[in-house]
C-alpha cells in the first residue's frame, strides 16, 4: 500500500476518533463544570492524567497484547482507536470547557421553556441539535484539533504495528531516504493538516475575546454517572493498565540495571533538552500571552502567537523534517550535528500548548489580590514580607511553576523529533528505548523504562523541597545570597 493510501486510511482513522471524542467530550466537560472542590479537582486529574501518559509508555505497555492480536488485523485496529481516542478525549474537553459560548444561560433556560412534550427520541435529536447549532464554532475546533492529533500520530502506532503513513515516512527518513523524496511523499499531509490549521486558527481569531472561567451548569444524576464512568475506565486503561504491565517482572530488571546502568548518559542528554526546551517555550510563552492579555495592539499580538504556534500544530514528524531540510542548507549547516535543531524542534513543538497554558495564567490570575500581596511584600516589618512571598507564590508564581513542569515533561518525552534530529554524541534516553522496545518486552527494558519514565517526577521532588526550605527559612537563605554576594 502506497503512502498516499495509507494516508487516506489515515484520514479515516481520524475522522472515526474525532466523532468518538466529540461523543464523550460534552459530558466530561458538564462534569467539570457541575463539581467544586475535592471533586472538581478529582475530575479534572481523571481527564488530564491520561492524556499526560507518554504515548510510549501506554504503546510499549499494550505491545504484547497488540502482537497476540496479529492474525486479527480489525481487533488491533479497534484496540488502537479505542486507545487514541481516550488519549485525545481531553483536548476536546479542554477546548470546549474554554471556548467562548454564544448562547448565554439565560437563551438555555429560555429553551427549555419553550420546549413542548414530545417522546424522548424526538426531544433527544431537537435537544442535540440546538447544542450543535449553538456551539458549533466550538465543535469545529475540538474536532479539528483532535483531528490533526490523530492525523499526526506516529508512537504509538509505530509499537501497536498499525500500518500509517507516519511509520512508512520515518521509517523510510530513518532508513536514508533522501529529503527531498520524504518531502515529496509527505506534502499530500502537509496541504490537510495547513488548511485544516487555516481553519482553526481563523475561528479562534474571530472568537479571540475569551471569557473567565465558565459558569457553573447543571448535569443530569444519568449523565453524571456516565461522565464519572467514562473518566474511570479510561484512567485505568491510560494509566493503571501500562503501568501494571509494564511493572510485572521487572524487580530482576531493576537488580541488572544498578549493575550496569548505562543509560545515565541518555538520560542527561534528555534532561538537558527537556529543560532547554521548557525554558524556551516558557519565555516565548510568556511574552506572547502576556501582550495578547494585555490588550495592546491584540490583533498584532494574537498574529504573532497563532504564527510562532502554528508549526507545532502539525506534528512532531513533519516539523522534524522541515528542521531537517533548514539545517542541511547553507546558512545553518554548520549547525546541523549539534543539539540547536533539536532545541528549536522542541520549542515549536511545546509552544502551543506553553501559549495557551500561560494565556490562561494571565487571563485567570486575581489581579487585585496579586497588587495587594505585592503591597504587602514592602511593608518594613519581616514577618509581613513573609506572609507576602508566600501568597504571591500562591497566587501568580505556583501555575507558573506547575506549566514549566508540564512543559519539561512534554519535551522530556518527546521521542519523534529527537529521532530524527538528536546530535551523534547525545542520544535522549526515549530514542534508545525505542529501539530495544522493536526487540520485544523484557525485565530490564521494562525496568529501563520505569526509571526514565520517573525521573521527572524525581526532579520535581527535589525542586519542590528547594521551594520548601525557600519558603521555610527564606531569612537564612537570604542572608546567604547577600554574604555570596558581597564577596563576589
Amino acid at each position: 500500500m502506497s503512502l498516499t493510501d495509507e494516508f487516506g486510511m489515515a484520514v479515516i482513522r481520524g475522522a472515526i476518533i474525532s466523532v468518538l471524542v466529540l461523543a464523550t467530550a460534552p459530558p466530561a466537560r458538564a462534569l467539570l463544570l457541575s463539581h467544586k472542590g475535592k471533586l472538581r479537582w478529582l475530575a479534572w486529574m481523571l481527564l488530564l492524567v491520561p492524556y499526560l501518559t507518554p504515548f510510549l509508555l501506554v504503546g510499549y505497555g499494550y505491545s504484547s497484547f497488540s502482537l497476540s492480536l496479529v492474525h486479527y488485523p480489525l481487533g488491533n485496529e479497534a484496540l488502537y482507536l479505542a486507545l487514541l481516542a481516550m488519549k485525545l478525549m481531553p483536548v476536546a474537553a479542554l477546548v470546549l470547557y474554554f471556548f467562548p459560548s454564544p448562547t448565554s444561560q439565560e437563551a438555555l433556560h429560555c429553551y427549555k421553556l419553550l420546549q413542548t412534550r414530545r417522546s424522548r427520541i424526538r426531544s433527544f435529536l431537537s435537544n442535540t441539535g440546538f447544542h450543535i447549532r449553538a456551539n458549533k464554532k466550538a465543535l469545529t475546533v475540538a474536532f479539528s484539533v483532535v483531528f490533526l492529533f490523530a492525523l499526526g500520530e506516529f508512537e504509538m502506532a509505530s509499537l501497536l504495528g498499525i500500518n500509517s503513513w507516519t511509520v512508512k515516512l520515518f521509517d523510510a527518513q530513518a532508513g536514508g531516504l533522501f529529503l527531498g523524496e520524504s518531502f515529496r511523499l509527505a506534502f499530500l499531509p502537509m496541504i490537510v493538516e495547513g488548511a485544516l490549521l487555516a481553519v482553526v486558527l481563523a475561528i479562534l481569531y474571530r472568537s479571540r475575546h475569551l471569557p473567565a472561567v465558565p459558569a457553573r451548569v447543571s448535569v443530569r444524576p444519568a449523565a453524571r454517572i456516565a461522565a464519572w464512568i467514562y473518566l474511570c475506565t479510561a484512567f485505568a486503561i491510560m494509566v493503571v493498565i501500562p503501568a501494571i504491565l509494564v511493572l510485572r517482572g521487572t524487580l530482576a530488571g531493576f537488580t541488572a540495571l544498578t549493575e550496569n546502568f548505562v543509560l545515565a548518559k541518555d538520560i542527561g542528554a534528555s534532561i538537558l533538552f527537556g529543560l532547554g526546551a521548557a525554558a524556551g517555550a516558557f519565555l516565548l510563552s510568556g511574552w506572547l500571552s502576556g501582550r495578547v492579555a494585555s490588550g495592546v495592539k491584540h490583533g498584532r499580538a494574537f498574529f504573532w502567537a497563532f504564527f510562532f504556534s502554528a508549526p507545532g500544530l502539525f506534528g512532531a514528524l513533519l516539523l522534524s523534517l522541515t528542521m531537517v531540510f533548514l539545517f542541511q542548507r547553507t546558512p545553518l549547516n554548520g549547525l546541523y550535528d549539534t543539539p540547536v535543531p533539536l532545541l528549536a524542534a522542541l520549542i515549536l513543538l511545546i509552544l502551543p500548548y506553553a501559549v495557551l497554558l500561560m494565556f490562561l495564567l494571565h487571563t485567570l490570575r486575581p489581579s487585585m489580590e496579586i497588587h495587594l500581596a505585592e503591597l504587602l511584600g514592602r511593608s518594613p516589618a519581616p514577618s509581613s514580607r513573609r506572609r507576602a512571598y508566600r501568597l504571591l507564590w500562591e497566587l501568580k508564581h505556583r501555575g507558573r511553576f506547575w506549566v514549566a513542569f508540564l512543559l519539561f515533561c512534554w519535551a522530556y518525552f518527546d521521542m519523534t523529533a529527537s529521532s530524527l534530529l538528536s546530535p551523534s554524541d547525545m542520544t535522549p534516553v526515549f530514542v534508545r528505548l525505542y529501539n530495544l522496545m522493536h526487540y520485544g518486552r523484557n525485565a530490564v527494558l521494562s525496568a529501563s523504562v520505569c526509571v526514565a519514565f520517573l525521573v521527572p517526577f524525581v526532579l520535581l521532588f527535589l525542586a519542590m523541597g528547594l521551594l520548601y526550605l525557600w519558603h521555610s527559612n527564606i531569612k537564612w537563605l537570604r542572608h546567604l545570597v547577600s554574604r555570596v554576594y558581597s564577596h563576589g
